[in-house]
């Protein structure tokens, strides 16, 4: 059975502390593996969040994805979804700003803020396009 924990405080680390304790008097055996600095579950949600709200604002502001394929004589036009947005928007400006990192789950807390923040600029900027990121977007809702 696998359970995480994150330390992050004084208290948390008391926490943890007392669990292992607590596991090891009980096995007699526990196995440790930790992460550093990496994107937070918080965060993860938070991109999620964030793609969906750009494709829904993208569509709304008639600003559709255009498809191409050998088949098509003309690009298609589609909706903007999470995923869509993920991929043609979110991992262009990570890869560009982390070419090392091709997945999200290898930027570190101060790189998705640096990403999200990029292309909320962009967005902003180019297209009047205003989309929060984790935290600010509670506070806007």
């Amino acid at each position: 059975m696998g359970v995480s924990w994150i330390v992050q405080n004084s208290h948390t680390l008391a926490l943890f502390k007392k669990e292992v304790e607590r596991l090891f008097d009980k096995h007699n055996y526990v196995r440790f593996t930790w992460t550093f600095g990496s994107r937070t579950q918080k965060q993860n949600d938070a991109i999620h969040v964030f793609c969906a709200d750009i494709a829904n604002q993208c569509n709304e502001a008639g600003f559709e994805m255009q498809i191409t394929s050998p088949v098509f004589t003309k690009p298609v036009e589609v909706e903007w979804n999470q995923e869509s947005v993920k991929k043609h928007l979110w991992k262009p400006v990570q890869l560009s700003l982390y070419p090392s990192k091709s997945s999200t789950t290898q930027l570190a807390t101060d790189e998705v803020s640096k990403v999200a923040e990029t292309l909320q600029r962009f967005l902003s900027q180019r297209f009047n396009i205003d989309v929060r990121f984790g935290d600010e977007h509670s506070e806007g809702s």
